[in-house]
């Protein structure tokens, strides 16, 4: 989901943080950097950054997330 320069990906109990630090790893051009609770990742995109941008970034990272978000 998506909301201005904010995107909220929504994974298992427990595997957000694991996530986050995945993504926050990669410093992706996109990405400013994500704050994670139990089940939900919280992404600060970059300014100007579109959401199709954001979605091939991210898919560097969750391959499958293509296909759930296009």
């Amino acid at each position: 989901d998506f909301s201005g320069n904010l995107a909220v990906v929504h994974t298992r109990p427990g595997y957000a943080g694991g996530l986050a630090s995945d993504i926050d790893a990669r410093s992706l051009p996109t990405i400013i950097g994500t704050i994670a609770g139990d089940d939900t990742v919280l992404i600060i995109m970059a300014e100007d950054t579109n959401r199709q941008s954001l979605i091939d970034d991210l898919a560097t990272v969750i391959p499958a997330i293509k296909s759930v978000m296009l």
